[in-house]
């Protein structure tokens, strides 16, 4: 389950507690994607790199910027794993998320209460993220034979790299909309591309649509990365 939880982060989130950065069980995939801010079908190179999990525990600078963090595990997957890579533009098939022509129906969330009254402080500065507790209330409301997922806080940004990673295909926002809101997508299970049944319908849900289009996407090119990382 974590890691089903932690596919579901924006591209570039890494957990940081305090000075310590702690993941658990995470493929090599997924950390290189983490580390560069780009989802898992932005890379290419060998598949195996799915299949390879690993823990990961490094100490960062008290008042180090967040914004540091990728960079050093970058330079950790250089150094450990003498990873390689160089970046290409490629044009895929892929979709817009744009607005339908009814207009959003998508609800507001709740603002975010200031620091010193119990809220989350670092909300106003943070892009926001799903909920996982959310997440998981909506998979146990989910009708039977029907994936339910609940977020709050949600941006056009973040539901984009959402549906990017259930589509298996790139999904750029193009709606226009700057608000957060609280989201809840329905579809049914094993038939993630089907219309009626889909991501499709679930999206048109919240007066919004899924365009199919080409998109220029940036990929990042594995040029050499070994199994086994050096010792600490």
């Amino acid at each position: 389950m974590q890691n089903a939880m932690q596919s579901l982060l924006p591209p570039g989130s890494i957990p940081v507690r305090g000075a310590q950065v702690e993941i658990r069980n995470e493929s090599l995939m997924n950390l290189i994607a983490a580390s560069y801010r780009v989802r898992p079908d932005q890379i290419s190179g060998p598949p195996w790199m799915s299949d390879l999990e690993f823990d990961v525990d490094a100490k960062i600078p008290v008042d180090a910027p967040r914004a540091q963090v990728n960079e050093m595990l970058q330079s950790l997957l250089e150094e450990r794993f003498a990873l390689k890579l160089h970046r290409e533009s490629k044009e895929v098939s892929g979709y817009a998320l744009i607005v339908g022509k009814g207009g959003s129906k998508l609800k507001d969330s709740a603002p975010v209460p200031a620091a010193g009254t119990g809220g989350d402080a670092a909300g106003p500065t943070q892009a926001p993220m799903p909920n996982l507790n959310n997440l998981r209330k909506g998979m146990e409301n989910a009708t039977p034979g029907m994936n339910r997922s609940e977020y709050s806080r949600l941006t056009m940004a973040r539901l984009a790299d959402v549906l990017s990673r259930q589509m298996h295909r790139p999904v750029v926002d193009l709606t226009g909309l700057q608000g957060t809101y609280d989201v809840v997508l329905e579809t049914a299970e094993d038939r993630p591309d089907e219309p009626g049944v889909s991501v499709f319908e679930a999206v048109e849900k919240l007066g919004l649509k899924l365009d199919p289009r080409k998109l220029p996407v940036e990929t990042l090119v594995v040029d050499h990365i070994e199994k086994d990382p050096t010792p600490n």
